[in-house]
């Protein structure tokens, strides 16, 4: 139990009214009219506090809620105050309303939904809720008086092979149900319907066959029989058919007719409505319809004339399909055979390791390796049908010496004579699509090794690479060799200079180049070592011969040659070879000569007589 909290209490309407009342009479005269208006607002007020303490009432106890459709259930006020819902109910002078004749109706109305309305009978002011026509008449408080009917009349028309929930909804009859006074007047009228539980169903409708052998026409009637009350109402169910959609499909490509489970780029679908019985144009389709992923799905048509629909299928898919129409009443047609539908509209993609670089042709060869990863992969389904390529020196006109290869990932590698190659790949999968990400490839651009050989030097300059068609500006390094001038480079290591230090080189083809040097001239000093000599210079070619070497004078002393050194050393001759690259000195050295002194006495004797 609980104190209603939506209405004002019998005592705060009172006070009011009455204080209000007080003050109207002390400042207007004659307001005997607006008395009785307050006593009208203070019953509908009255009413409406009673009425929300009955809902409450009825929301906190379901089970005293009527059960069918306009059925009625009441609650008497005394009720409601033993039950601490409203306290007591008074009447507009204060006196207590006939608790026990007082009452609060419910009434369902179907779907959930339900109605209250609060009856009053207060005697000792002469007030009674207003009866005629209203919730508080009499015949509401027996749940008789009724009158039963159906709605819809007619025959009811199902297409052959329509689903059992289906055939329930088209089935299901409304039942208008009417309750009236004791006079048999209407009071209350409610259409059914919506769903199994407020509308009726056929009692043979378990035994009713959407797929029966047709008859005349294409159709067959089956009788339908609906018990309402005591009386039957019978009706007839016609079965009938609609054709399947036509289906015409053909390739987006080239508009050939597409055959049905293979793969294509893109596919235009074009249903048009059967020509059978109950023959369908464009104005009676509601829409087309295809089955695919487990339900049944309506079509967006790409384009719609008097009776067909055409649809492109320009995406991915692998799919099987069904085709239907539904016509603006809702009726099924015949469902196609399965068509499956294969499309890739994706090109297989190429990836070409690597795409372009420099291969090198080396000393003693005229072919470079080219070599490089082809990677083939098809992401749409239809897989790889052809892959082919080839290694062409044209990058703008196509070839025609393909070569076909099988992996997902083929390794190349080919000798080509030095040029600029380009790569092309062609690979087409099973629904036609070519690739084209690589037509052509980057340049595979040859270079030629150009070596140095200091030809017996050193400081030998590195190796560089001349490109294919392009001018070389050699090496700006001199190699060195004592005793030598470098002269610049030779093709051959005793030629004569074809290239100098910094020089171009244009021969699309490798090379060794070699140093050609020339014998230094070196400076010699002739050092008469106490004697006399000229000349007192003397250049000479290193690695040959010193030659004609001049003879030096030295008063009482015998020359015995040249050498390296003052003393010691080693001896130079004309035909000593010159093996020291520097600026350098040879020194004369002497032997001292002895005389025979005779000492003559002159007559006289001496010993000894000579030294």
């Amino acid at each position: 139990m609980r104190k209603n909290n939506k209405g004002f209490t019998m005592i705060e309407i009172l006070g009011a009214i009455t204080i209000m009342g007080i003050l109207l009479m002390l400042v207007i005269p004659g307001i005997s009219h607006l008395m009785r208006q307050f006593r009208e607002n203070y019953y509908e007020k009255l009413e409406g506090s009673v009425n929300e303490a009955g809902k409450d009432f009825f929301t906190d106890n379901k089970l005293y809620r009527p059960e069918g459709i306009l059925k009625s259930r009441y609650i008497h006020n005394n009720v409601l105050v033993e039950n601490d819902y409203i306290g007591t109910i008074k009447d507009y002078k204060g006196n207590s309303c006939d608790k026990d004749k007082s009452y609060v109706i419910s009434i369902y109305k179907g779907n959930g939904e339900y109605v209250y309305h609060t009856c009053l009978f207060c005697t000792e002011d002469n007030y009674i809720s207003e009866v005629s026509g209203t919730y508080c008449d009499p015949a509401w408080l027996t749940n008789d008086y009724f009158k039963y009917d159906f709605g819809n009349t007619d025959d009811i028309y199902i297409y052959y092979g329509t689903s059992r929930e289906i055939v329930r909804d088209k089935l299901l009859r409304t039942l208008n149900i009417v309750k009236l006074n004791e006079s048999g007047d209407e009071l209350e009228r409610v259409v059914t319907g919506d769903n199994e539980e407020e509308g009726i169903l056929p009692n043979n409708i378990d035994e009713i066959d959407t797929k029966p052998i047709l008859g005349e026409n294409n159709t067959k009637v089956i009788p339908l029989e609906y018990k309402m009350n005591d009386g039957i109402d019978n009706l007839n169910a016609i079965i009938y058919m609609h054709m399947a959609p036509n289906i015409n499909i053909k390739k987006t490509k080239d508009n050939s007719n597409y055959v049905n489970g293979t793969w294509s780029n893109g596919v235009i679908i074009t249903l048009s409505a059967g020509d059978g019985y109950f023959a369908l144009s464009n104005t009676s389709v509601g829409s087309y319809q295809w089955y695919i992923d487990g339900k049944w799905e309506n079509i967006t048509c790409d384009m719609r004339t008097e009776n067909t629909c055409s649809v492109a299928i320009d995406y991915n898919v692998d799919e099987t399909y069904k085709f239907r129409i539904i016509t603006n009443e809702g009726n099924v047609s015949e469902e196609t055979i399965e068509y499956n539908i294969k499309v890739d509209i994706d090109k297989p993609r190429v990836d070409i390791n690597p795409n372009g670089y420099e291969p090198i042709v080396y000393v003693g060869s005229t072919k470079a390796n080219i070599s490089f990863n082809i990677t083939t992969t098809d992401s749409g389904g239809s897989e790889i049908k052809t892959r082919k390529y080839a290694i062409s020196t044209s990058g703008t006109n196509y070839p025609t010496n393909f070569i076909t290869f099988n992996n997902n990932i083929q390794s190349i590698s080919e000798n080509k004579e030095g040029n600029i190659y380009y790569v092309w790949v062609k690979v087409e999968d099973n629904a036609g699509n070519v690739s084209q990400e690589v037509w052509p490839s980057n340049k595979f651009e040859t270079k030629y090794e150009v070596k140095y050989n200091a030809n017996g030097g050193n400081g030998t300059p590195a190796t560089q690479y001349k490109k294919h068609g392009s001018n070389l500006t050699l090496s700006n390094s001199k190699p060195t060799k004592i005793g030598y001038d470098f002269k610049g480079w030779s093709t051959t290591s005793n030629g004569s200079v074809d290239y100098s230090i910094n020089g171009t080189y244009q021969t699309n083809a490798s090379v060794t180049l070699y140093a050609v040097w020339e014998a230094s001239l070196v400076k010699v000093t002739l050092n008469a070592n106490g004697g006399s000599v000229s000349p007192t210079e003397k250049n000479v070619t290193y690695d040959s011969s010193y030659g004609t070497l001049p003879t030096p004078t030295r008063t009482g002393y015998t020359f015995n040659g040249w050498y390296t050194s003052a003393s010691g050393g080693t001896q130079v001759t004309s035909s000593t070879k010159v093996t020291n690259a520097n600026s350098h000195t040879i020194y004369a050295q002497w032997t001292i000569n002895e005389y025979t002194l005779t000492l003559n006495a002159n007559g006289g004797s001496v010993s000894p007589s000579s030294y």
